[in-house]
């Protein structure tokens, strides 16, 4: 009776298998985390555009009159970006 899987309830090669992909979803949440952690609450437009994949002027204009939020100084000034707001316009337009 050295049946080395007795009392356990998966096999060794299951049990490898589901900490080999708990270990990686683990890393991957991590890595979003940290991610999340290091990006900044407010961005300017410039890197907004950088932020979009490089996307042109043009282009974040229609991302603003299809419900985009800006943030700009009542006396005018740089434009920033709040990059959950940019976040959350790309997640609400997915088709």
């Amino acid at each position: 009776m050295n049946d080395p899987n007795t009392g356990n309830v998966f096999s060794n090669w299951f049990e490898k298998l589901l900490l080999n992909l708990l270990e990686k979803y683990f890393d991957k949440f991590t890595e979003l985390a940290e991610a999340r952690a290091n990006k900044p609450v407010f961005i300017k437009q410039k890197n907004a555009l950088k932020y979009f994949d490089d996307i042109d002027a043009a282009t974040l204009k229609k991302y603003e009159d299809l419900g985009l939020k800006r943030c700009e100084p009542i006396e005018g000034g740089i434009v920033f970006y709040q990059t959950s707001e940019l976040d959350r316009f790309m997640l609400s337009n997915q088709n």
